[in-house]
């Protein structure tokens, strides 16, 4: 699979909220593609680069403040997740996150091809999404250019398949990272720079000199987990990219197995409540410090049709996770992308998986947000408490 042909290739979707509300902007890239009995929606993940988009289409001015932050998570893990130091010793505690710069064998876990190193760094993983960073050293990259893979496969089992292959987002880390309010910013707290030719300047590489690419798998089913999998990730060939044109620069590969945690500290949370302006219940979600997976009814005794492309017919679109509200009363905007569909030919149930862009405590969690798709309208609040 090429890095620039998987489903979550970028092709951006700016929601009417953020053009409406600019102190809610998300920071997000959409892209719709169906498949299958149930017409599952996979929305792509908003990767690290996707700051950079966000900026590109909201003024850069008012960007609120970001505290640089530090800690022995490598920059393309940190970035992607933000998570404060207490958090990731919890998640490294609990089990859910590998930091590999730990191990005693850390220096044997490298592979080395064409005078490219590739190593390990963390990995983070629940029931339903694997985010793996991995460190690239040793690659000349040109100023203004951006490094790519050329290839890259995602799987569990022993062989590649249709029936193993994950879902992916993947790309080089480029030093912008999306604050509480969805707006772009710098990870050492400064704002976002434009060049000459009114591009935003991305900052790949680090002060050492290394990458940092940033894989986020997903789940391939609804029902499907990734505890306790062996997760494979292949890669071959290294250059830059331009839109969608590939330069090849170093031909080699790369490959790695990674061991997922066996448990996780996911909530199951009872809900039972309507979505306001929808016809839609939340029954229940479950809910861990990196991503969300909502289980939705339909409400009423009949479902209308809504036309769709290709000819097909399906019923209502499901809502779309946005963020959640903390029993503090503050907002995150933080769903990094997913799928969402209706688990059977009734079209009675649906549900929707969501990737964060940040670690969250899920006991801090009062309500979550989601919104009518294409509709323009504010996220609708539904409670989770009692």
């Amino acid at each position: 699979m090429k890095e620039t042909g998987n489903i979550f290739e970028q092709e951006i979707e700016v929601p009417e909220v953020v053009l409406r509300k600019m102190d809610q902007a998300f920071c997000s890239i959409k892209k719709e593609s169906k498949s299958g009995m149930n017409e599952e929606k996979e929305l792509s993940f908003k990767t690290p680069f996707a700051a950079a988009i966000c900026i590109g289409l909201i003024a850069i001015g008012g960007i609120s403040t970001y505290a640089a932050v530090r800690y022995h998570w490598g920059r393309g893990m940190q970035g992607s997740l933000q998570a404060t130091e207490v958090q990731q010793e919890q998640l490294e505690t609990e089990g859910m996150a590998t930091v590999y710069s730990n191990e005693l064998d850390y220096s044997n876990l490298a592979v080395t091809a064409e005078g490219i190193t590739v190593m390990p760094d963390v990995v983070v993983a629940d029931e339903r999404f694997a985010y793996i960073s991995l460190k690239v050293s040793g690659y000349d990259l040109a100023e203004g250019k951006e490094p790519c893979f050329e290839w890259i496969d995602v799987y569990t089992g022993d062989v590649p398949s249709n029936d193993n292959r994950l879902q992916y987002s993947a790309s080089f880390y480029n030093g912008i990272v999306c604050g509480e309010d969805g707006r772009g910013i710098y990870d050492d707290g400064s704002e976002i720079d434009m060049n000459e030719n009114g591009s935003i300047v991305e900052r790949y590489v680090d002060e050492n000199g290394n990458l940092d690419y940033v894989i986020v798998a997903m789940v391939s089913g609804f029902e499907d987990s990734l505890l306790g999998q062996t997760l494979h990730v292949e890669l071959r060939n290294l250059g830059t990219v331009y839109k969608t044109d590939y330069t090849d620069d170093i031909r080699a590969e790369w490959n790695f197995d990674f061991e997922l945690p066996q448990t996780t500290n996911a909530n199951h949370i009872e809900v039972g409540r309507e979505v306001e302006g929808m016809p839609f219940v939340v029954d229940s979600i479950d809910l861990s410090p990196v991503s969300i997976k909502i289980n939705y009814s339909v409400v009423g005794d009949e479902i209308p049709d809504t036309p769709r492309i290709e000819g097909k017919v399906i019923p209502n679109d499901v809502p779309l996770f946005n963020g959640v509200v903390l029993k503090d009363g503050s907002r995150l905007f933080l769903a990094d992308g997913g799928m969402n569909g209706y688990t059977d030919e009734t079209w009675r149930y649906a549900y929707e998986i969501s990737a964060f862009d940040r670690v969250i405590d899920p006991n801090e969690v009062a309500a979550i947000l989601v919104e009518e798709i294409d509709s323009g309208k504010e996220p609708v609040a539904v409670s989770i408490g009692e």
